[in-house]
């Protein structure tokens, strides 16, 4: 990972008979613009930070959603805890909520686990717009500082997976690799 951050490198993927495959590193060719390596650079180092989170507490937090409902590090012991950072602006946000119901509804019977979203949007505009889209998370208000400041979101939609004690278990950016994530952690 530390040599993507450099962005000389690409990550090939090798199949391999394990469900996360491996992958192997290939130089960039001198010839390639910079600009694409930069974006490879970027990737990576966020990929890097998120992977850097993986098994510690996720920052202490305690949210109150537009119905009222309170999130705290503390009232969320003993759950699974699904994060979703989102801005009402961001059309790969929205798209992906009728998938993000559907897995809501796979777990519906699951008093231990929780789907809450961060959002930028303050209460009012997401109350508006939740009258016209269905998304059954509980969708917490006015969150840019904490994601951009303890969670470090540098793109939208992140999701942030934590298990029953609070730890980061993984960060994605789609809701097929969170599904992928939560049914692992769900078994458990």
């Amino acid at each position: 990972m530390r040599k993507l951050t450099s962005g000389k490198f690409l990550p090939l993927l090798i199949h391999t008979e394990n469900s996360g495959g491996s992958y192997k590193l290939v130089k960039i060719p001198a010839h390639i613009a910079k600009d694409g390596c930069a974006v490879i650079a970027a990737n990576a180092k966020t990929e890097l930070r998120y992977f850097k989170m993986e098994g510690k507490p996720i920052p202490a937090f305690n949210f109150k959603d537009i119905n009222g409902v309170e999130y705290s590090s503390a009232n969320t012991k003993g759950k699974i805890v699904l994060f979703k950072c989102w801005f009402i602006g961001c059309s790969t946000c929205v798209k992906e909520m009728p998938e993000l119901n559907k897995m809501v509804e796979k777990y519906n019977n699951r008093k231990d686990i929780l789907f809450v979203s961060l959002a930028i949007d303050d209460k009012k505009p997401l109350q508006e717009f939740l009258t016209k889209t269905k998304f059954e998370y509980a969708t917490v208000p006015g969150q840019d500082k904490y994601m951009t400041e303890k969670l470090k979101v540098a793109a939208y939609p992140t999701h942030f997976l934590m298990d029953k004690n609070g730890i980061l278990v993984k960060t994605v950016n789609t809701e097929t690799a969170i599904s992928e994530v939560l049914e692992q952690l769900a078994v458990q």
